[in-house]
């Protein structure tokens, strides 16, 4: 089985997401005639409808000069009435529940979608703070880094559980289980999907390096998504699957010339938007 499970990621049109945002932000919408802030900020935490917004953004029959590499880019580019196309085709949760109702139950869609947003949140956040990386795209990979194991929760529930069920038993990370029990990893479905649609070749690249030990020269957006995941691990905003990340926060400092002081020093501000943001999403998502 080892190659056919990546395979059958080949022409996946779409993640899906939650319908209750989807009404939120159809209802933006049509208050504006533009992209503005409140639409934004309503699409660029909600890792199904980006992934489709820069899907569609890079597509060839567009002509963009370069490859659209932020959502704040494609935003940029895309009109409301596009948007509100690419919204209506967006699947939700409950199709993919109903086709395997008793797999899916066992796992906390809901928490991996807001732990995506936190971790594209912090990672925003350091970005800022370091100046010399773009913010939107350390936050758009924050938002879309884990498209892969969101593709293979919804589309393959059965296998990941039993992966996560080994490395419950028997520890180890959950990519090398799966890479060995199915022949891919997240990181890797994340990659092909990338491809698929058409994104620029840095983000398909930072999207495989985030699996690898070290990153490469021109990847200081994944060391901070790195640092952003674990952070938001360790403030209870994890993926939902309680496989905890043992890598220590202060390992991961040096590559970014970022001190243990330096970090002392933002957690306070960089905890209270991660609060905020997860309050305002089970909020919204649980009304």
């Amino acid at each position: 089985m080892s190659a056919s499970l990546l395979e059958s990621f080949r022409n996946l049109p779409d993640l899906p997401t939650h319908p209750e945002q989807i009404a939120k932000v159809l209802d933006e919408l049509n208050k504006t005639s533009s992209m503005d802030y409140n639409l934004l900020h309503l699409i660029q935490y909600d890792p199904a409808i980006a992934t489709r917004i820069l899907a569609v953004a890079n597509l060839p029959v567009y002509g963009y000069e370069r490859r659209v590499e932020s959502l704040q880019q494609a935003a940029g580019l895309l009109s409301p009435s596009l948007v509100t196309s690419i919204i209506l085709t967006t699947p939700v949760f409950e199709i993919f529940r109903d086709a395997d109702h008793a797999c899916h139950q066992q796992f906390d869609h809901l928490q991996l979608w807001a732990h995506c947003a936190v971790t594209g949140v912090l990672a925003a956040y350091i970005a800022r703070k370091l100046e010399s990386v773009e913010e939107g795209i350390c936050l758009t990979l924050g938002l879309i880094h884990d498209m892969g194991k969101m593709a293979l929760i919804v589309n393959h529930p059965k296998q990941v559980l039993e992966a996560v069920e080994r490395c419950r038993k028997e520890g180890g990370a959950l990519n090398d289980a799966l890479r060995e029990m199915v022949g891919c990893t997240p990181y890797e479905v994340a990659a092909q999907l990338a491809g698929d649609w058409h994104y620029p070749g840095i983000l398909i690249a930072h999207l495989r390096d985030m699996e690898a030990a070290t990153g490469s020269e021109n990847s200081a957006p994944v060391m901070i998504v790195r640092l952003a995941k674990r952070l938001a691990e360790d403030w209870k905003y994890g993926d939902g699957l309680e496989l905890p990340d043992t890598t220590p926060v202060d390992s991961l400092l040096p590559a970014l010339g970022v001190s243990p002081a330096d970090l002392d020093q933002w957690k306070p501000e960089m905890q209270s938007q991660a609060d905020k943001l997860a309050r305002s999403i089970l909020a919204k998502m649980l009304s």
